[in-house]
C-alpha cells in the first residue's frame, strides 16, 4: 500500500486479508466484526457514497435489525469515534469514507493491475503485477466476512488475482527458474481448474 498517508490522518485500510486499518500509525482495528464489515464496505467505495441498505445488506444479510436506518446510524457513531469524525460524511444516498482509492489496498490493486494491462513495456507490466499482488496477505475479508461480500466482492478481487498472477507467470516464462516450476505445481493444485496454469 502507498505510504502518503503515513503520519497524518488518513487511514490505511488493509482488505486483502485480515483487515488492517492505521491512522497516524496508529492500528484502530475494530473488535466487533459487523463493525469491521460495515468498513471494509466504506473502504472498497473510497469515498463514494455508500447507501444504507448495500450497508445493511453486507452487515445484516437476511436479519437486518427492526430499524435499519437508526442501527446504521449507531454503528457509524461508533466508526467515527474510532477513525476521526471527520473521516465519515453522511451523504444524500447514505455514507462515504473519505480517502484516497490508493490508501485501500483492495483498490490500489485493481489500479496497478488496470497500469500493468496497460503497459507496453515487460518489464515495467510485471513490476506493476509483482507491486499489486504483493498487496495479498490471504483471503479477502477474512475476518470481516459477511454473506454479501463472499458473494458480491471477494470472488471478483480473487479472479483478478489470478488472472494477474497467470499474466504475471506468462512473463516469467521468458526465463523460467526452479522456484517458477515449484510454484506453478503448488498453484496447479490449489486451483485444479485454472486451465493456464496447467498450460503454463
Amino acid at each position: 500500500m502507498t505510504g502518503n498517508a503515513v503520519g497524518t490522518g488518513v487511514p490505511l485500510i488493509g482488505v486483502l486479508g485480515s483487515l488492517t486499518v492505521s491512522v497516524r500509525g496508529r492500528p484502530v482495528v475494530p473488535t466487533a466484526s459487523r463493525l469491521r464489515t460495515m468498513l471494509a464496505v466504506l473502504a472498497l467505495a473510497a469515498g463514494e457514497p455508500v447507501p444504507i441498505g448495500r450497508l445493511a445488506a453486507a452487515v445484516w444479510g437476511d436479519d437486518p435489525p427492526q430499524d435499519v436506518r437508526r442501527t446504521t446510524q449507531v454503528y457509524v457513531a461508533r466508526l467515527r469515534r474510532l477513525l476521526g469524525a471527520e473521516l465519515i460524511r453522511t451523504v444524500p444516498a447514505g455514507y462515504a469514507l473519505m480517502v484516497e482509492p490508493d490508501n485501500v489496498d483492495a483498490r490500489l490493486f485493481v489500479r496497478l493491475v488496470d497500469a500493468a494491462a496497460r503497459a507496453t513495456e515487460p518489464d515495467t507490466e510485471r513490476a506493476l503485477l509483482v507491486a499489486a499482488l504483493a498487496l495479498w496477505r490471504g483471503d479477502p475479508f477474512q475476518d470481516a466476512r459477511s454473506a454479501w461480500l463472499d458473494r458480491v466482492e471477494a470472488p471478483r478481487l480473487v479472479d483478478r488475482r489470478l488472472a494477474a498472477l497467470e499474466r504475471r507467470i506468462e512473463l516469467d516464462l521468458a526465463d523460467p527458474s526452479p522456484a517458477l516450476v515449484a510454484e506453478l505445481q503448488g498453484l496447479t493444485a490449489r486451483y485444479p481448474l485454472r486451465e493456464r496454469f496447467w498450460a503454463s
